[in-house]
């Protein structure tokens, strides 16, 4: 029983530690931001004025004026149309509109 229990956990944990491997990290250059990979190569370039870091597999950055939420090839998949955005946490993240913040 206590295999399948530690087993269990270990599938659980799984997700997170491949994710984690696959984690793109913020840069900064000539104030723009951008994400390089664990190698230190380029996967986005810098050309955000705002980036917030990758949180379940999607990052809120600011191109112009709005922000939105790209995914790790640099995508939108969430239109920039908010004033502000949080990160996400359990599939979820704060947006605001104006002054009304949103979930």
């Amino acid at each position: 029983m206590k295999w399948r229990i530690i087993f269990l956990a270990f599938l659980n944990y799984l997700p997170v530690v491949l994710h984690a491997q696959s984690q793109l990290l913020r840069i900064e250059e000539a104030g723009k931001y951008g994400y390089i990979n664990m190698d230190g190569e380029i996967m986005i370039p810098p050309k955000y004025v705002s980036a917030n870091h990758f949180s379940e597999r999607l990052a809120a950055v600011r191109l112009t004026d709005k922000f939105g939420f790209i995914d790790s090839t640099g995508q939108w998949k969430i239109p920039p149309i908010y004033d502000l955005a949080g990160s996400f946490h359990k599939g979820q993240a704060k947006v605001w509109l104006g002054e009304t913040e949103q979930l």
